[in-house]
């Protein structure tokens, strides 16, 4: 069932129960946010200066300048302007990674918030009144996670709190509990799919800049969106005496190996080798899980390292079983050196 609408919630609460509406309710978390906003100005109460709530309980804001960005923060977006159309607006932001640099200029990972938490999908986290400083749900669209400079961004307005730093973080990981996400698109009409027609212009006009840098430097396409996955290290131990016949000739060597879920695209699965006679650096694709839409969008990898001073992005590909992508050469570093591994997946299909 899709979620229903505000006035449907306000003719649930102010008449005889329902039982579908009962159900739904039991089992989404963005409408329980919803209903319980609506019970707190109930619309069948009169509303009188008295009757309103403390005024220590309201949201609110401070607008500030500081000199540079840092994650968990959340930032008004600047207005675009163009000769041929109005001023797009600005679009509350919320910062996923600490400022970079690259091609000599700063960037930094975004994703847009928005208040209309009865609307999620299941690739939106729902952010409870207690996780930001800002003191209102939020649901964070991360379908629309994109790359812009940093001066693109306006103003600071709030930052997460302790909790939502961990919630968030955990949902960057693939490990965020469901309840903290909306009910999944089932049809391809699903109004939910699009960002907020208010928003649109200003996430296409965020994402146009990197996309663009790549685009120069002749390592992508120009594409409007790029979303970027946190790809999670996981280590194994192995037994490589375990055909020997001496116990203690027995030993254990650690393999280490990199996934990313890629939402309503599916799971892709790897390893990082080193040719030291070329001193080249290649990412080897060894398990590819397709879902719904496919892994048919061009995807790069960017890579972290204390040995570099600015990420490394590898030319675009489509993953296949045992491809090899090469993520640099001529760095020095070996796969022990890589503190951070990011997939950027294009919006195209």
């Amino acid at each position: 069932m899709r979620c229903p609408l505000p006035i449907d919630w306000l003719e649930y609460l102010d008449g005889p129960l329902s039982e579908t509406l009962c159900s739904h309710l039991q089992e989404c978390r963005p409408c329980q946010l919803l209903v319980e906003e609506l019970r707190r100005a109930s619309p069948t109460q009169q509303l009188s200066v008295s009757g309103l709530p403390d005024a220590e309980s309201w949201p609110r804001w401070h607008e500030t300048k500081p000199l540079s960005s840092a994650f968990g923060e959340i930032w008004w977006s600047a207005e675009f302007r163009s000769p041929h159309s109005d001023p797009t607006g600005r679009v509350p932001l919320l910062i996923l990674s600490n400022p970079w640099c690259e091609k000599q200029r700063s960037w930094v990972e975004v994703v847009p918030l928005a208040t209309d938490v009865e609307n999620a999908t299941s690739l939106d986290l729902v952010l409870y009144r207690d996780d930001t400083d800002i003191r209102v749900p939020w649901r964070v669209l991360f379908r629309n996670q994109t790359i812009a400079e940093t001066n693109e961004l306006d103003t600071r307005i709030g930052e997460l709190t302790a909790t939502g730093r961990a919630i968030v973080q955990s949902a960057l990981d693939g490990r965020a509990s469901e309840e903290r996400f909306g009910p999944p698109i089932n049809e391809p009409e699903d109004s939910r799919i699009q960002p907020p027609q208010w928003m649109q212009k200003s996430i296409e006009f965020l994402g146009r800049g990197y996309a663009s840098m790549l685009e120069e430097d002749g390592t992508a396409q120009l594409l409007p969106r790029v979303v970027s996955l946190t790809m999670r290290r996981i280590v194994e131990l192995a037994d490589v005496a375990q055909n020997r016949r001496f116990a203690a000739a027995s030993t254990e060597e650690e393999f280490r190996s990199w996934e990313v879920e890629i939402p309503d695209r599916g799971r892709l699965r790897g390893r990082i080798e080193h040719r030291f006679r070329t001193d080249e650096l290649l990412f080897v694709i060894e398990e590819v899980a397709k879902e719904l839409l496919g892994l048919s969008a061009l995807m790069w990898i960017a890579v972290w390292s204390d040995r570099l001073s600015a990420p490394v992005t590898s030319p675009p590909f489509r993953p296949e079983m045992g491809e090899h992508v090469l993520l640099g050469d001529g760095y020095g570093i070996v796969p022990g050196d890589i503190s951070h591994l990011e997939l950027r997946v294009s919006d195209e299909s």
